[in-house]
Order: structure tokens, then C-alpha cells, then sequence
């Protein structure tokens, strides 16, 4: 099985509790108002559901460590909410949670243990 290249116990421990600390970086265009858009949701509503759904992914959600600028990125993929959603991160340094994206999925996602997300 492949593996991420950031464990998830890091990842979530960049995130901080809803309303408080640090917020991750987010690139609102592919995520914070693509999930408000697409769940019916306020702008702050969408983003606690782009962190607990981060909260909840397991290793078998991974699909593979994208090779982009530095440093990479991690991509899952996972069905919430009756929706399939593409979820794309990394950890800058000093350690905080970027996430690049979080959409639905423009092609099939095949994850480590061969579950196919549409």
C-alpha cells in the first residue's frame, strides 16, 4: 500500500479547533467556496467541513503524493455528504497545513486500496 508522505496525525494536528488559532492556508477559489457553493453552505460553514472531513481521512483514502512545486502534495480522495470530493495538501514550514484543494473530482481517483471515487 502506498503511504503519504505527511502522516495524518501531523496534518491534524495543524488544525486547530473550529474559531480559534492559526487557520490552515486555503486557496478559496478550489475550496472554501467551491464546498459553500456546492453544500449550500456559509463561507465559515465550508471551511469547518473542509476541516473535519480532513479530520476524518485514513490512510486508505490516500491516493498519491503529487510531485509539485515544493514542497509536494498530498491527494485523497472521499464521499461525503453523498458528494465525492478530490483533497489536496501539504505542510509548509514552519509546520502549517496548506490546502491547495478541495472539490469535487475532475477525473476518477483511485485510492492506495484500489476504491475508485468519481
Amino acid at each position: 500500500m502506498r503511504a503519504a508522505l505527511y502522516p495524518l496525525e501531523t496534518v491534524w494536528a495543524l488544525i486547530p479547533p473550529t474559531s480559534s488559532g492559526l487557520k490552515p492556508k486555503f486557496n478559496v477559489t478550489k475550496s472554501a467556496d467551491i464546498v459553500s457553493d456546492a453544500l449550500d453552505l456559509t463561507l465559515s460553514d465550508a471551511k469547518d467541513f473542509i476541516y473535519q472531513t480532513i479530520r476524518d481521512l485514513t490512510a486508505n483514502d490516500f491516493c498519491e503524493t503529487l510531485p509539485l512545486p515544493p514542497p509536494p502534495a498530498d491527494l485523497y480522495a472521499v464521499e461525503r455528504e453523498r458528494r465525492s470530493w478530490y483533497i489536496k495538501f501539504k505542510v509548509l514550514t514552519p509546520p502549517q497545513l496548506e490546502v491547495c484543494g478541495f472539490h469535487p473530482p475532475e477525473r476518477p481517483l483511485r485510492t492506495c486500496v484500489g476504491t475508485t471515487i468519481k
